[in-house]
């Protein structure tokens, strides 16, 4: 799961690089993300930690690849994926926020291009 959740990350990072020199914003504190990778790593290896560490890994996976789908075919993502919940690590938070953030620019670019061709008519 660490490594599959460490590529699909990377993955994403590597996919928004361009978009956020663009914007001259991070979404994603890659020293956190990177020492939060090496914390969960430890996880593993503890019994106690193991299997909310797998959890959050998986998270992390799941929305990487979320957000990558998205950005490369516009599929709806269901709203469970990118709604904050209360135990979400700065990590989780920040993902789910920069799909939010992808959505809501869609969306708002869907809502331009219908009124600029109402007022084509």
């Amino acid at each position: 799961m660490y490594d599959m959740a460490k590529r699909e990350f990377l993955g994403l990072c590597e996919k928004i690089q361009k978009f956020e020199f663009q914007l001259g914003k991070n979404f994603i504190d890659r020293e956190n993300a990177a020492a939060y990778f090496g914390y969960l790593a430890q996880c593993l290896q503890e019994a106690a930690r193991a299997e909310r560490a797998w959890s959050i890994l998986g998270e992390i996976a799941i929305l990487s690849r979320a957000t990558i789908d998205f950005s490369d075919t516009g599929k709806a993502v269901p709203p469970a994926i990118a709604r904050q919940r209360g135990d979400d690590s700065q990590l989780v938070m920040e993902l789910r926020a920069l799909l939010r953030f992808l959505q809501e620019a869609v969306q708002e670019a869907e809502r331009q291009a219908n009124a600029q061709q109402f007022f084509r008519r």
